[in-house]
């Protein structure tokens, strides 16, 4: 008889995010990040249903922030460096 099958991968993923603060000063926030995370699938065999899945211990995204005052994003302060750890589980429920 055929069991679960498990099946391990890893990704990364490079975002780029920009938006618009008007005020007074309008200015733009600038973003880029890298979010690298590994993960279990369980698969019912031989239906091929996902069963779950599960970011194996923590998934860190690295990124940069900036502020601009410029819309070609030229005129900038300093780069601030930040670091987001989280932990997900999906579930197949009946």
């Amino acid at each position: 008889m055929l069991q679960n099958k498990r099946i391990w991968g890893r990704a990364a993923r490079r975002r780029l995010l920009v938006s618009y603060h008007g005020s007074l000063s309008p200015s733009f926030r600038v973003v880029v990040g890298k979010e690298v995370f590994d993960v279990e699938l369980t698969i019912r065999l031989p239906s091929g249903i996902l069963e779950s899945a599960v970011a194996v211990e923590e998934n860190p995204i690295d990124f940069e922030e900036r502020t601009c005052r410029h819309a070609a994003l030229s005129d900038c302060d300093a780069p601030k460096k930040a670091r987001i750890v989280r932990s997900i589980h999906f579930s197949l429920e009946q």
